[in-house]
């Protein structure tokens, strides 16, 4: 996931989704869940290294730990905003 391209494609967008996934793409990258901005890039060749089916299935665990702590209150949090929108009159649909 490129946080740096999906955030400036979302900087000149004015509407409230694009607002809404800035801040949800910020808040995943401060939390973890996404790498930062300042991350070793998977384009260099000397950040790249081989790994075994093992270790590969070990690696995706660790990389999802985060965002599967996270879920719930992720999920809280979008059905919140989900009524808000509601309230104010404006159609949303939440799996």
């Amino acid at each position: 996931f490129d946080v740096d391209g999906s955030l400036a494609d979302l900087k000149d967008n004015p509407t409230l989704a694009a607002s809404v996934m800035e801040a949800s793409i910020r808040l995943a990258v401060e939390k973890r869940i996404l790498p930062s901005a300042l991350a070793i890039s998977a384009d260099n060749p000397a950040s790249r290294i081989t790994l075994s089916s093992e270790q590969a299935l070990e690696r995706a665990r660790l990389e999802a730990a985060p965002a599967q702590a996270q879920e719930s209150a992720i999920i809280e949090t979008v059905h919140a905003v989900a009524e808000l929108l509601r309230q104010d009159g404006i159609e949303v649909k939440v799996p």
